[in-house]
């Protein structure tokens, strides 16, 4: 197939993302759980991106873009539950650039009913759901996370030291989405009782699951950072 007729005039199937911009250390931010999600709307959006630019048939890009979508607005509640949580002072201009992303998204999805396979029958191929896709991510990454998340994290650190965890209970309960930092967790043992639990270790790349019934011994010194994945009950002996 020839790739570029899905662009019109704009010849871009040369044009990977991935030569653009690399995810990595450099866009993470002082909470796990958010560089998490920051990966997972990359690695879609980017998948979505590159599905269309090799060719794939609107039937499989629509339901992709609607999983963006439900991923993008899940982050961004989350995002800002955690900014509220620790009173970032600029929560509310950074909930606007969330609705303003919203909006880009909203206006992605109304031009696709403007297309049909290998041709467009309307907006010009600056409009090509490809290639707003490609402009979305590179935005949302170049420009939200780069810079606005960037600036919540002496917040979230700071939010650290005024109520740091010295103790815990042995019986805890967290929300769906709520998260718990241990400072000390090594030879903890982590067992949980209902629900289902997600966490890591900072200075660590490997995150884990832990469900219903399932027992965790901590062996790494660093910090422990728990999230509920659903309402969760766990034991910290």
């Amino acid at each position: 197939m020839n790739t570029s007729a899905l662009f019109g005039r704009m010849q871009l199937q040369h044009l990977s993302l991935s030569n653009l911009i690399q995810f990595g250390d450099h866009l993470f931010v002082e909470h796990p759980a958010i560089n998490a999600q920051h990966k997972a709307i990359f690695d879609l959006g980017t998948s979505v991106y590159e599905n269309w630019r090799g060719g794939g048939s609107l039937d499989v890009l629509r339901p992709a873009l609607e999983k963006l979508t439900n991923l993008m607005h899940s982050h961004f509640s989350f995002e800002e539950r955690v900014l509220g949580e620790i009173g970032y002072e600029d929560l509310k201009n950074h909930a606007a650039e969330h609705r303003t992303m919203r909006d880009e998204l909203s206006s992605m999805h109304d031009r696709f009913p403007s297309f049909k396979e290998g041709k467009e029958i309307r907006g010009g191929s600056l409009l090509a759901p490809g290639w707003s896709t490609m402009q979305f991510i590179l935005g949302y990454t170049v420009g939200h996370v780069a810079q606005s998340d960037m600036s919540y994290n002496h917040a979230l650190v700071a939010s650290r030291h005024r109520a740091p965890t010295t103790a815990t209970p042995t019986i805890i309960k967290l929300a769906k989405g709520h998260t718990l930092r241990v400072d000390h967790p090594l030879s903890r043992e982590i067992n949980c009782l209902n629900g289902s639990l997600w966490f890591t270790f900072e200075g660590r790349v490997q995150d884990f699951i832990l469900k219903a019934e399932e027992t965790h011994i901590c062996r790494y010194a660093g910090a422990l950072v728990i999230g509920a994945m659903d309402d969760s009950t766990f034991r910290m002996d």
